[in-house]
């Protein structure tokens, strides 16, 4: 086709999604030309992909800095993705965007939580197309306070008169706690794994001999919290061969011992005080 001068326009329909090169060039009618440089061209009609990385959904942590990451993919190239972060009002908290490129990417946003709740979060991913993907939401839980334990009973600087004790404990906490176990003279004696928060519980023990013991209980909540609790002080004195009118150890205190009773139906009683 001859022209002298203006805009020349060629219309293709119908391409798929591909990369396209192209370059114009030029002759005269005495054989002079010129080519313009070449061009590159993606036609891109499908959109990009990004997948949650870290923390996984649900997560209970207690460090208020957290890497939250996702994985973005394309089939040609990427542009930028942006970070949404709301609170338990589902108030936005934060936005930041990142430009990126190639077609796959790990992306990391590091963020500095400002206080204990429930948050969500997610990305939304451009290509250079335009194309937009948006994440689901994650759930992430921040907790930075540990379990409360009260030790109920056996009293400390209490006694016990035959080795079998149970001991009863109550644990609190914001979230869930995942478990407590019993520490006897600084050894883990046992744990349990199922825990029901503000309601007594209890560790049973059986056949402890003579001697002082310094119990205590800790636990720890599902952000890995671990809280402790008092050290309580328990004498075991086995009155097993007494009966009758023999004093109940378990509302003594064997610290300060002012009135104490043994007595064997057979043979009598002997009375302190």
């Amino acid at each position: 086709m001859r022209f002298y001068d203006g805009t020349f326009e060629i219309n293709w329909t119908g391409l798929s999604d591909d990369r396209y090169y192209y370059n114009v060039s030029v002759y005269d009618i005495v054989g002079n030309f010129n080519s313009t440089k070449t061009y590159q061209i993606i036609l891109d009609n499908l959109g990009p992909n990004a997948t949650l990385n870290l923390p996984l959904n649900d997560s209970y942590v207690n460090n208020a800095t957290q890497n939250l990451s996702v994985n973005l993919s394309d089939d040609y190239q990427l542009d930028n993705a942006t970070l949404y972060i709301y609170n338990e009002s589902n108030d936005l908290i934060n936005e930041t965007t990142s430009f990126v490129s190639g077609s796959d990417y790990l992306l990391g946003v590091v963020y500095e939580f400002l206080y204990d709740g429930v948050f969500n979060w997610m990305y939304r991913v451009f290509d250079v197309a335009g194309n937009m993907f948006l994440t689901e939401n994650s759930t992430i839980t921040l907790e930075r306070v540990s379990p409360v334990v009260y030790l109920e009973n056996p009293l400390d600087n209490s006694g016990d008169n035959d080795g079998n004790i149970t001991f009863h404990y109550n644990v609190s906490d914001g979230i869930d706690v995942e478990n407590c176990s019993l520490v006897i003279n600084n050894q883990l004696n046992q744990t349990n794994f199922t825990i029901v928060k503000d309601i007594s519980l209890n560790f049973s023990v059986i056949g402890l001999g003579i001697g002082s013991y310094f119990w205590s209980v800790n636990c720890s909540d599902r952000a890995n919290n671990l809280g402790s609790s008092n050290v309580f002080r328990l004498d075991v004195i086995l009155t097993t061969l007494f009966n009758g009118e023999t004093s109940d150890l378990s509302e003594i205190d064997v610290s300060n011992i002012s009135n104490f009773t043994i007595e064997n139906t057979n043979f009598g009683k002997i009375r302190y005080n």
